[in-house]
């Protein structure tokens, strides 16, 4: 699974971004980005095909009962 990781900073905005197979993530990475200056945290987000979030948009919604 495609994954993207970003830094989460301490007044809220978020920088470096990162691309990656969930498998591939070792816990020293995690660490390594943990302790550059003014991170709080990371973010992991799954990564989704543009494509088939459009295709979901586009379909008609059931109708309320």
């Amino acid at each position: 699974m495609r994954v993207t990781i970003t830094l989460d900073r301490y007044d809220g905005s978020q920088s470096k971004q990162k691309e990656v197979n969930l498998e591939e993530v070792q816990m020293s990475d995690l660490i390594m980005l943990l302790t550059e200056a003014d991170t709080a945290g990371v973010t992991i987000t799954k990564v989704k095909d543009i494509r088939k979030m459009v295709e979901r948009m586009e379909e008609p919604a059931d109708e309320p009962k």
